[in-house]
Order: structure tokens, then C-alpha cells, then sequence
């Protein structure tokens, strides 16, 4: 049951950013957007990887900040990460 809740959102999965309600569904969109224009081979690139990593670190940023994160996170970064992928 654990593993449900560590799986990070898949692109084309059900709208990640409905359902913490937060600001960072630009970062959601921009992402997903981003994601749909690379070639098939760059979705399973470990950049696209990252990226999606980000966004969920940037969650629990938001909704569990005790837990903290490995790495600092924000929504600049992760544009930055995602202008990065195209």
C-alpha cells in the first residue's frame, strides 16, 4: 500500500495538480506540455525522469513540509528544468 502513495503522477494519468488544489499547476502544464512534444525515446530519458521528480518533491515541499527534501526545490527550478528538455 506504501508504494501507492511514493509512485509519482504518470503524464496522461489523472491530473496531479487537481489533487493538491496548489499554485504549482502551471509547473503541472508546462510539464505535461513539454512531455507530449519529446520523441519517444526522450520521455524515458533521465532528464524527463528528473523533472517529474521535481514536481513531486515540490509537493512535498508544500503538503508535508516536515518530511523535507532531498534536494532544494521550487517552481523556477523546475521551469528551468523543464525549458531544458526541449
Amino acid at each position: 500500500m506504501l508504494a501507492d502513495f511514493v509512485c509519482p503522477v504518470q503524464p496522461g494519468a489523472a491530473d496531479g495538480a487537481a489533487l493538491d488544489g496548489g499554485d504549482h499547476a502551471v509547473v503541472e502544464d508546462a510539464y505535461q506540455t513539454a512531455f507530449a512534444a519529446l520523441p519517444a525515446e526522450a520521455r524515458t530519458a533521465d532528464a524527463a525522469r528528473e523533472v517529474r521528480w521535481q514536481i513531486e518533491e515540490l509537493r512535498v515541499s508544500l503538503f508535508a513540509q516536515t518530511m523535507g527534501t532531498l534536494t532544494p526545490v521550487s517552481e523556477r527550478r523546475i521551469m528551468t528544468s523543464i525549458e531544458h528538455l526541449a
